[in-house]
């Protein structure tokens, strides 16, 4: 029944597809011209397009972003409201310079370049980077050596890998058990580190970093004209505020990790349960231009909301937890996740090291979450110092009183019910005296 169910689902599904598909050919196009966005979002390079009806676009101030002009065709999908880009049926370039201007005064022109975004997959957000110019030709083709390497080794490792398992074949069938010394083995191939390393091809695109504040910008075509639709009003924006994020694992749910962004947040989790806090840099945007970044055509977001973006991870901190009257300080730990067949969960979290594996799982600081008192905890500088935007309070949730606040809710219910029965007790005197 549950396969037959699933079939159903899977053909529905592929028709659902199919249908928007469809629908998404018999729309009309139109030549548009377009900037094509790669921008960086705090924590990794995202992509967007900025068709006509957007007049403002959105960038995070001191990091390179790569803006695109191009020639395309659009159509509108009624489904998201929005604007989409048929690049597979057009998809060029525009040649000329990006002019950005800033009361009325030239402040940028900006040639067209080729850029490349790379990161290490095991860091991203460590990692990952936009390299344009003359650099980025270098950087891909380094890339692709790296690349070619790794596989060359991958096939030679292969290779070793049948050899090393002939000769065990030969060794065991020639020899009776027990009478070829371990040391007189031949030794088992090793394979090669994993690559990691991402890179995207070369693209051209106007490579954009300026200071906060909001532009004008415009394509100046070859012949010194002004490329319709090119205007638009560019604003930078930058954080205001810096702190601490957490990323924050329950030892009972390690695929479900929550986050804690905002500083001196409550973290709640039941008692007896052991979390792992991971701790990020992190900074404070405004909530609108954030979203406008990521959806150029977008409107619903608040103006005077902040949004807490996590960065790169914090590995060279203390940590001071304090419970009542106990403080203690504790220091940055390594763990490892090891799976477990006949586990419930499925999984264990144990402390790391090399003879459990090459690299650990992640890395936190433990904490035990119990009723006696909330947890004070903040993160430490080197000379002892708290780190502003750290604070945490972890609380304990009493889930064995879980059946208290179903019971609070149900005395209104109560109440109406006997005012109604009290009503009608009061309606049947009367009755009975009239008559």
């Amino acid at each position: 029944m549950r396969a037959t169910l699933l079939s159903v689902l899977a053909i529905v599904t592929m028709a659902v597809g199919y249908n928007a598909h469809a629908q998404q050919d018999n729309f009309p196009r139109e030549e548009s011209f377009v900037y094509a966005t790669t921008y960086y979002d705090g924590q990794a390079y995202n992509s967007g397009v900025v068709t006509p009806n957007v007049d403002t676009i959105y960038l995070l101030a001191g990091r390179e972003h790569a803006i695109a002009p191009r020639e395309t065709l659009i159509y509108y999908w009624s489904l998201t409201n929005e604007y989409l880009a048929d690049w597979a049926q057009k998809n060029e370039i525009v040649a000329g310079n990006l002019e950005i201007t800033r009361g009325g005064r030239v402040v940028a022109e900006i040639p067209l370049t080729d850029f490349v975004i790379q990161y290490d997959a095991d860091n991203i957000t460590d990692t990952v980077t936009l390299i344009g110019g003359a650099e980025a030709e270098t950087a891909f083709a380094t890339f692709q050596q790296q690349q070619d390497a790794f596989r060359e080794a991958s096939f030679a490792y292969y290779r070793a890998q049948q050899a090393w398992e002939q000769q065990m074949r030969e060794i065991v069938r020639n020899n009776p058990p027990g009478t070829v010394a371990e040391e007189d083995l031949p030794a088992q191939p090793r394979p090669p580190i994993p690559f990691s390393l991402f890179s995207t091809d070369p693209i051209a695109g106007y490579i954009v970093s300026l200071p906060a504040g909001t532009y004008q910008i415009r394509m100046v075509l070859p012949d010194g004209t002004a490329q319709p639709g090119s205007e638009k009003r560019l604003v930078m924006f930058e954080p205001s505020a810096t702190g601490v994020s957490y990323g924050v694992t329950p030892q009972s749910r390690w695929t479900r990790p929550e986050e804690s962004r905002r500083p001196n947040s409550t973290i709640y989790a039941p008692h007896g349960t052991t979390l792992y806090l991971r701790p990020h840099e992190a900074s404070a945007v405004p909530a609108h231009a954030h979203y406008r970044m990521n959806n150029p055509q977008g409107s619903a977001s608040s103006t005077n909301r902040v949004l807490w973006i996590p960065h790169q991870p914090l590995t060279d901190a203390g940590a001071r937890l304090e419970q009542g009257t106990v403080s203690e300080q504790v220091s940055l730990s390594s763990y490892y996740v090891r799976q477990l067949v006949r586990d419930s969960r499925g999984y264990d979290i144990i402390p790391w090291d090399e003879s459990v594996s090459e690299q650990p799982t992640f890395d936190g600081f433990q904490v035990d979450v119990s009723v006696n008192a909330p947890v004070q905890f903040e993160l430490l500088d080197d000379a002892g110092n708290s780190i502003p935007g750290s604070q945490r309070e972890v609380r304990a949730l009493l889930t064995t009183r879980a059946w208290l606040p179903y019971l609070l809710s149900l005395l209104p219910l109560v109440a109406g019910v006997m005012s109604m029965v009290q009503r009608r007790r009061g309606t049947r005197r009367v009755s009975k005296g009239v008559s």
